[in-house]
């Protein structure tokens, strides 16, 4: 409505209201000038209705006076203008005047308690309530009361003061919903009781929905109590309001849901996104407590499993998988894919955080898609073919054992196809046993007292399955079979089968073969000392277990003293693997087990590189005093095709470029897994960090023996995943680990022996995919023998393999069996040759290494070699050096080369090549009892300094070219402190039986070497007799590892089982001091210090020892074979001799020697000289031997 009120209006209000206030003149001017200005002088009903609202804003400028002037005005505007008389009220009960004071209390009719939550409605102004609350009204009124959306209470109050309101509840419709975070729970049992009044108590079950329509009083307070499987999961008292009542259960889970995907990680570079895949199949899932003791729940992928009990937030679960449907069908596709996250204990156990478990499984690539890129194929190999570099190529068919006409089901008595196939796989019918299988099975069986049998058979020919078929078999049979121990000789090798076995007997309970579980345990020293050990301590209590354990753990009298009875089954895997000594030690401990304990009815022994199988067979048979037999078998292995490229033509610079060309290619090309075998520890470090096949576009992982096991691991598993595709190492991946499937071996060097070559060789296609292996050979020796070894490896020959020793005629074994005569018990220790001996497989005592970050362990041989202070390392990628040891706690502190300007000033340097231990040798002879035995000999390692060697290339002529050679001098040394010496001295004492040679250096040797010392450089006479008298010693070393080399490929074993020591009874600082020195100390011309030296030769005193601890030396053939050997090599070049100056295991390399490589022809004559000479004392004591 508009209109205009008139001038007349404006006139009346003022001379009417505003006039007759006593106010100041001048706020009545502001009023009037205000109403001009703003509200249009009223010539509009909007303009009044306006100025009306807006009263309010006068009442600082009017102050007291303000209530009646408001009261005047509104009741002279009510008569001008009825129409806004709702404004007038409106702007009075707004500003509280005119009003008269309510409080209003809502009650409960039957408990008399107040209400909360309800709303009061008075003038159509609403109020809310909780309890109680006081307003102003204007009296007459009528008030309302509403709760949960309803009016409740209507009534007309007449009076001003208190008013309270009593509400009696009506019985309403309520839907109760019990949930979780997945929604309704379903067919559960809800216990609903009054709790605000006296009433019945009334169970109801909730349906499919997880809901239920109950009758409640409105308003009132209940009881509900939720039960599940006869568990109370829930209390909660709730108010009736008519709402829906959802009972959420929080704290614990009595469902959840299992939802699988697939990681697809192949070489992530930088801000790569990974490609997540949900598995859309519906294979089986089935969900045990943490132990795997305990079964909680079964159903399927991407479905909600109910649970037999609560789950808490936090708690872990095992979630296992199989490849069977919701028809118990197989599933053949998903096989490999739920086998690796089956044997992967980390991805099985996990910690329940939410009610959706997804879970991330690794998708498997072994599917037969041939090499992305082949070596023929690239363009390296084409450049190699241009620059005329010899390539011998070898292509190798598949193969594969023989199958038998029994399947693993009809072995194992068990006809449901499907779940044999689940379990062993296979894509169409059921799995043959190889033949070689069914034989062990066979003579397993066949005989009811102790029986052993060793399985000769290739990589990857199911060699472990012989152990898993029988002794599933004997469980089932058997439920009381008690302990079978499988031993493993390295921790990690152990960790890496334990889910591969546990993933068996799990599965064989859960597809019902089984009819109760077998606990696989895994047990050693290290988890002995966590608190994961007592819980590991109590399945083996408990029996019916399968312990995997080290031989280490194993061969000790703690171990069987855990046991309630003897164990009726051992096997012992990769026995290959073992020295001599640790073989000798395992196989009396044997026999003290057999004969003590009894039980050890069936013994398993497995190797896939053994060269004397027949004799080990026909020795183990004697010293166990059991029936053995020996099966052979045939390896499994996809096409192959091999490449060695001869690189003995090309100096070693060139060499380099050759071989970093072919993985730059491969880094920036290929995606196919492949593992890099390095010559050794500075190799392998070099490529993983310094030249960085991360650069050329590979995410690399290194696995040395340096590293910790928790790095090696977790390397092997990035490797296994596919998140990396290259891995370096050097020896630690040779045996036995399943890394997954690798399509590629690299070797930068041969090994030192035909079995460990195998050994990497059967790295690479164990599934049957197709693979290639490429051979970089340094030498022409290296090359000729690449060209044997593969023809070995295609023939499936095992003459060249190395033999597997042990030997209970030793003094070792004899003095064992002496002490257990005595004690009844297996010795800790026994005393040989006056020294304590451990009685322990790998034995030796250990430093902690206190890296910036994390810890490790290594043995006090690897400290006097690797570890002596300013040592540097390689750690997790950074170059580390050895700040500190500390003896007492044995401690090794390393800390970063930056912190140390004087080693990171020589580290540093583009010349710097390495970091190198000094060691002396100090020997004690023991007396021998007779002359015909071998000589008995303690032997101490005494630390003397740490050289930092550099490497600088020179020029110089060889068969009419002019080629560049690798030139090797000290940069720098750090002399051992005195205290650190003497402690790691003592601690390094061992013994040896073999032979030692009293030797006299010849003066063209002293003559030669003086000649290299001088042209180095050094200062003063002292540092350059010091030096001459390291090289002569030196020397000799390179003499025993070229007569070692040719004696292990002469006897078939391999070069660590031969021990060999350079010991001179005068130091340098005795020399120094003697007579002679002083007789040409006036003059220090440098004929006068070639003098001297060869004037000290008689008095060096120089002892060679060459031994084993357990007495083979006796039957090496010292005469004809290696003479012949050695007479070949005065007229071999120097890639043949090159490789036989280099052995595993000895602070002295070639490297270390100056002038080696400048002049090799002339030094090639001189060590091969003095091996020469080495043998002959050799023979004279050789021939004194009483017949072995």
């Amino acid at each position: 409505m508009s209109y205009d009120l008139g001038w007349s209006v404006r006139t009346k209000i003022i001379n009417t209201a505003l006039a007759a206030m006593d106010f100041d003149p001048a706020i009545l001017d502001r009023i009037k000038g205000d109403i001009d200005l703003r509200y249009g002088r009223f010539k509009c009903l909007e303009d009044l209705k306006r100025w009306i609202h807006d009263l309010p804003k006068y009442y600082e400028e009017i102050g007291s006076s303000f209530e009646p002037f408001i009261i005047n005005v509104l009741n002279e505007i009510k008569k001008i203008c009825p129409l806004l008389e709702v404004d007038c009220e409106e702007v009075l009960e707004e500003l509280g005047i005119g009003l008269d004071p309510l409080r209003v209390e809502v009650r409960d009719a039957i408990s008399g308690e107040m209400l909360d939550r309800c709303l009061l409605r008075v003038r159509g102004k609403e109020y809310m309530i909780d309890g109680q609350r006081e307003i102003k009204v204007r009296i007459p009124s009528t008030i309302e009361v509403w709760r949960d959306g309803y009016e409740v209470f209507r009534a007309e109050v007449t009076e001003p003061g208190d008013h309270v309101i009593r509400l009696s509840p009506c019985e309403i419709d309520v839907i109760v919903n019990v949930v979780d975070k997945l929604g309704p729970l379903p067919n559960v049992w809800i216990r609903v009781s009054p709790a605000s009044f006296s009433g019945q108590t009334e169970e109801f079950l909730l349906n499919q929905n997880g809901s239920f329509t109950l009758k409640l009083l409105n308003n009132q307070l209940y009881n509900f109590e939720v039960f599940v499987g006869g568990n109370l999961v829930l209390k909660e008292t709730v108010r009736v309001d008519g709402k829906p009542i959802n009972l959420q259960i929080k704290e614990a889970f009595y469902r959840l849901g299992v939802v699988f995907k697939k990681r697809r990680e192949a070489q992530l570079k930088l801000f790569e996104v990974r490609e997540h895949e949900f598995l859309r199949d519906e294979f089986k899932v089935v969900i045990y407590d943490e132990t795997g003791k305990e079964l909680l729940g079964e159903g399927f992928n991407g479905s909600v499993i109910p649970l037999t009990r609560p789950i808490k937030v936090g708690e872990k679960i095992d979630v296992r998988a199989y490849p069977l449907d919701r028809c118990g069908r197989y599933m053949p596709r998903l096989y490999n894919l739920l086998k690796t996250f089956m044997g992967d204990q980390n991805s099985r156990i996990k910690s329940v955080k939410d009610q959706q478990i997804l879970i991330e499984v690794d998708v498997d690539e072994t599917e037969e898609r041939g090499l992305t890129l082949k070596f023929r194929d690239a363009e390296s190999y084409k450049s190699l073919k241009r620059e005329k570099v010899p390539v011998f190529e070898v292509e190798m068919e598949g193969k594969s054992p023989k199958n038998s006409e029994v399947s693993f089901g009809e072995y194992l008595e068990w006809n449901e196809c499907n779940k044999v196939k689940a379990l062993f796989g296979g894509k169409g019918e059921v799995r043959r046993l190889y033949e070689h299988q069914y034989k062990a099975l066979n003579e397993l069986e066949g005989s009811d007292g102790r029986k052993c049998i060793v399985v000769s058979s290739g990589m990857a020919s199911g060699k472990t399955e012989i152990a898993v078929l029988y002794l599933l078999k004997a469980y089932k049979r058997d439920p009381d079979f008690g302990y079978s121990i499988v031993v493993y000789p390295t921790r990690e090798l152990l960790r890496d089968q334990y889910g591969r076995w546990k993933r068996y007997f799990d599965a064989a309970y859960d597809l019902g073969y089984l009819d109760s579980p077998v606990e696989v345990a895994m047990y050693y020293g290290e988890i002995a000392k966590r608190p994961e050990g007592l819980r590991k301590l109590e399945k083996i209590k408990a029996g019916r277990c399968i312990i995997l354990t080290t031989a280490s753990t194993f061969c000790g009298r703690r171990f069987l003293s855990l046991l309630k009875q003897p164990p009726k089954v051992v096997v012992l895997d990769e026995i290959h693997f073992y020295r001599s000594f640790d073989l000798t030690l395992i196989m009396e401990f044997l026999r003290f087990a057999i004969q003590n304990f009894g039980g050890f009815e069936k013994i398993m022994m497995f190797s896939a590189t053994i060269g004397n199988a027949d004799e080990f067979m026909v020795r183990v048979s004697k010293a166990l005093n059991i029936s053995c037999h020996l099966i052979r078998g045939e390896p499994v292995r996809g096409r192959k095709t091999i490449y060695v490229v001869d690189l003995s033509g090309l100096d070693e610079r060139h060499q380099e470029s050759l071989v970093d060309g072919v993985l730059r290619e491969y880094c920036r090309k290929s995606e196919d897994k492949t593992i890099v075998f390095a010559r050794n520890r500075t190799e392998a470090e070099g490529y993983c960090y310094r030249k960085s096949l991360r650069k050329w576009g590979a995410r690399a992982m290194l696995h040395i023996g340096d590293m910790s096991m928790a790095e090696r691991e977790a390397a092997a598993r990035k490797f296994r995943a596919g998140i990396c595709k290259w891995i370096v190492t050097v020896k630690t991946l040779e045996v036995g680990i399943d890394i997954g499937d690798v399509s590629r071996i690299i070797h930068l060097g041969l090994p030192p022996s035909l079995s460990e070559f195998m050994q990497r060789e059967g790295r690479s296609g164990r599934q049957g995919q197709e693979s290639e292996s490429i051979i970089f050979a340094r030498t022409k020796g290296d090359f000729e023998k690449a060209k044997d070894w593969i023809e070995e490896l295609k023939t499936g020959a095992s003459e060249l393999l190395c033999k597997v020793i042990f030997n209970p005629q030793s003094l070792l074994a004899i003095k064992i069996r002496d002490e257990i005569r005595k004690s009844g018990k297996w010795p800790e220790k026994v005393s040989v040759a006056g020294l304590a001996v451990k009685c322990k497989v790998f034995g030796g005592s250990r430093f902690k290494l206190m890296l910036p970050k994390g810890r490790d362990e290594v043995y006090t041989r690897d400290v006097i070699f690797r570890y002596l202070p300013y040592s540097i390392r390689y750690r997790r990628g950074k170059k580390l050096y050895v700040k500190k040891i500390d003896i007492k706690g044995r401690n090794i502190v390393l800390d970063s080369i930056k912190n140390n300007h004087e080693v990171w000033s020589l580290a540093d340097r583009s010349d710097f090549y390495a970091a190198t231990a000094w060691v002396k040798t100090i020997i004690k002879e023991v007396p021998r009892p007779l002359l015909s035995d071998l000589d008995t000999v303690k032997v101490r390692l005494k630390p003397i300094c740490v050289n930092y060697v550099g490497m600088k290339t020179q020029k110089i002529p060889r068969d009419g070219k002019i080629v560049e050679v690798p030139c090797y001098y000290v940069i720098n040394s750090f002399p051992v402190p005195d205290e650190v010496a003497a402690n790691l001295e003592k601690l390094s004492e061992d013994f040896t039986r073999g032979f030692v040679i009293d030797f006299e250096v010849p003066k063209d040797l002293i003559s030669e070497v003086t000649e290299w010392v001088i042209e180095e450089g050094g200062a003063g006479a002292e540092n350059i007799v010091r030096k001459v008298l390291w090289q002569i010693d030196s020397c000799l070393h390179l003499a025993l590892h070229v007569l070692v080399n040719i004696i292990v490929q002469s006897e078939k074993i391999h070069p660590e089982e031969i021990e060999h020591y350079v010991h001179r009874e005068i130091s340098e600082d005795e020399a120094l001091r003697s007579e002679i020195v002083r007789q040409f100390a006036v003059d220090w011309g440098i004929d006068k210090i070639r003098l001297l030296i060869e004037e000290l030769s008689p008095k060096l005193g120089i002892k060679i020892v060459i031994g084993n601890k357990t007495d083979l030396l006796k039957n090496v053939n010292w005469r004809e074979d290696l003479e012949e050997h050695l007479n070949e090599l005065f007229r071999a070049d120097q890639e043949t001799i090159r490789p036989l100056l280099e052995l595993p295991g000895c602070f002295v390399t070639p490297e270390g020697v100056p002038g080696l490589f400048e002049d090799f022809d002339k030094m090639k004559s001189i060590i091969c000289d003095l091996a020469h000479k080495i043998l002959g004392g050799i023979q004279d004591r050789a021939d004194k031997l009483t017949a072995y």
